[in-house]
Formats: C-alpha cells, structure tokens, sequence
C-alpha cells in the first residue's frame, strides 16, 4: 500500500512538472507569438478577402490561440486579473496562477517527504496552492486602505486648484505630480487616459473599479453630475472631502471598539499552537502516539481545522457592514 501511495505521488509529481513545464512554454509562446500570430493572420484574412476568399477553418496554432484567448475571458481569470490590478502588482494573472501551482506542488513534496501522510499532503498542497492568492488579497487590502486615506487630501488639493483657475484636466494634472504614492499614480492614469481622448464617465468608472470603496465613487459622482447639471466643482469636492473625513473617523472609532474582540481572537487563534510547542519542546514524548498513530494525525487535523474555522469566525463577528 505505501509502495503504491509513494508510486502514485511521484507520478503526481512529475506531471505537475510537466505541466508547469508546458505552461511555461506556453507563457513565453502566448505573449512573445501571439501578437506576430495576429498580425501575420490578419495579413492572410486580409489578403484572402481580396482576392474574393472567406475562412472556414482554424488551423492548429490558430486554435491554440483561441483557447488561450477564451481562458482569459473566463470569470476566474477577470476576477484574479482585477485583483492583480487593485494590489498595485506588475504581474499577469497567468503567472500568478502558475506561482500558486507551483507553491501547492512544493508543500505537498515537502509533507510528504517530511511526515508521509496522503491526508496531511493533500491539505499541504490546498494551503500551498491558496497561500499566495491570501497574500495578494492583503496586498489589496493595505493598498486600498492606502489609497482611501490618502484621497481626503487630494481632494482638497483639487479644490484649492479649481478655485484659483485651473481646469479639471490641470488640476488632475497637478495632483498627479504633487501627491504621494500610490494615488498619484491612480490620478496620472485618469489623466493620461483623458488626454488620449476617452470619455470622463468611462475613464472615472475605470478609477471606481481600480479603488474599490465607497469614497471614490462619491468624487465620482460629484464630478459627473457637476458636469452634467453645472455648479461649483471646488465647494462640492470640498464637501465630498469633508464626508470621507468623517466617514474614517466614524471607521476609526468602530476599529477601537471592537478591538478587544479582535485581540480575543488573536489570542485564542494564537494560544493553542504557542502551548503546544511548549509542551513538545519540555516533554517530546507525549506527542509520539499522537504523532504515529493514525488516529492520532486525523485528531492533529481535524482540531487545526476547527481552530481555524474559529478564528475567522470570532474576526467575522468584529466586522461592521458599512
């Protein structure tokens, strides 16, 4: 039995690698060929409608070109590629999927070679395999937290600006240049994407979707409705301004409120783990049957889970709706 588990596993492990291999190539293949492919196929389209020709097959590389195509067009792949963009990383959701493949492969080898257990492995390569997409969501989490307490003062900058005289193009020009990363960049792409000649509805609604928070979607309708209907845009964004301030001061008194909860969870999530490494490091030995009894190992699982599960559960019960 643990000839076949151990036969099975490094079957496994290859073909992750030949994956990972062909995914690879694929990568290189997709975004240094596929726009030669387009041009070069367009070029046939092209001239085979001119001389009176139409398509009526798609041939092997073409095919392949579709299929890549239509995975980026899936909804998995859009979400992942919206949360790439929110978390500020110059990564292509392809490699990112590739890095989690990868990362899942090498803690289900590194469990198995280290403890031996097809369970432990098989929940070594689910961690291994979500791990990164948690961090990329604290990454998102940090940077739209940044960007949300950045905003009150470059509204009032674009305030200031419009009162002296300046365009709404100078003055997103201005808090471009002036203001701190990374909603400086945010604003230079508003910019830049306006004097390309795009519609400010659509170029707005691309920043609310980039900054996901309520906040943004009020300069935004401020900024719409006032070209719209007319008014005066620096006393409205002042408002707006004034509103976000005390929407994070009321955010900020809800946060200290309800610390005490977070910390009970902190510590109740934390505690079991610390105790046990006590105890493993005074006395080793009463974790052997635990540790090679079969049962015992299911039991390690299964309390870890439950901790878990607890954990999020006291943290989900700290957070207020807004």
């Amino acid at each position: 039995m643990q000839f076949m588990i151990t036969t099975a596993l490094v079957c496994t492990g290859l073909l992750s690698l030949i994956s990972l291999l062909w995914f690879t190539y694929k990568y290189i293949d997709t975004y240094l060929g596929l726009k030669v492919r387009r041009i070069n196929t367009r070029q046939i389209l092209l001239a085979n409608q001119s001389m009176g020709y139409t398509p009526l097959n798609i041939d092997a590389q073409d095919f392949q070109t579709v299929l890549i195509e239509n995975l980026h067009n899936t909804k998995l792949y859009s979400n992942l590629h919206d949360q790439i963009l929110k978390s500020g990383l110059v990564l292509k959701a392809d490699v990112f999927l590739g890095l989690s493949l990868l990362a899942g492969i090498f803690l289900s080898l590194l469990s198995y070679a280290l403890v031996g257990n097809i369970q432990i492995v098989l929940v070594s390569a689910f961690l291994g395999f979500i791990f990164p997409y948690l961090i990329l969501k604290y990454l998102v989490r940090r940077r739209q937290s940044l960007l949300e307490s950045q905003l009150p003062d470059l509204l009032e900058f674009m305030a200031r600006s419009l009162q002296v005289g300046h365009s709404l193009n100078n003055s997103l020009q201005m808090v471009s240049n002036e203001s701190p990363m990374p909603i400086s960049g945010e604003f230079k792409k508003v910019f830049e994407e306006l004097n390309y000649g795009l519609p400010i509805e659509k170029v707005l609604s691309g920043l609310a979707d980039r900054i996901e928070c309520a906040e943004v979607r009020f300069f935004v309708i401020a900024v719409v409705v006032n070209r719209e209907i007319g008014g005066d845009l620096a006393e409205i964004l002042r408002k707006v301004s004034k509103l976000i301030r005390e929407r994070m001061e009321l955010r900020q008194t809800i946060r200290v409120l309800t610390s005490e909860g977070r910390a009970s969870g902190m510590v109740l999530g934390v505690l079991p783990f610390v105790i046990g490494a006590l105890i493993f490091y005074i006395n080793p030995e009463s974790y052997t049957l635990m540790i090679h009894d079969p049962l015992g190992r299911k039991l390690f699982m299964y309390a870890g889970v439950l901790m878990l599960i607890g954990y999020f559960w006291i943290n989900r019960m700290c957070v207020i709706e807004e």
